[in-house]
């Protein structure tokens, strides 16, 4: 399972920099119950992921089977974090 989402990385005066356009990160949803599963995250601009900017339509590979995913469907909203929580995003779509 795939699925692509708008993601809005927030400003901050922590010091974090992303790597790459493609990074490792975890998604929250909220609760009840709260749950968090691992992505592989890339940037289609092909662009690294830096604080305070907004990415449309990067692509998330969760690492888990899609059987122990939570419901993943467009409209959805989630928190990424990295370490703390980074910024927020909405998925468009889900493939299979």
């Amino acid at each position: 399972m795939r699925f692509a989402a708008d993601l809005s990385f927030w400003a901050s005066d922590r010091l974090f920099r992303f790597p790459s356009s493609t990074r490792s990160m975890l998604v929250r949803l909220e609760g009840p119950p709260e749950q968090m599963f691992g992505v592989v995250i890339t940037n289609p601009a092909g662009t690294e992921f830096v604080p305070g900017v907004d990415v449309p339509a990067a692509t998330f590979d969760p690492w888990a089977d899609p059987n122990d995913l939570p419901q993943i469907e467009p409209g959805l909203s989630f928190t990424l974090w990295y370490g703390g929580d980074v910024g927020t995003g909405t998925v468009r779509t889900v493939s299979q």
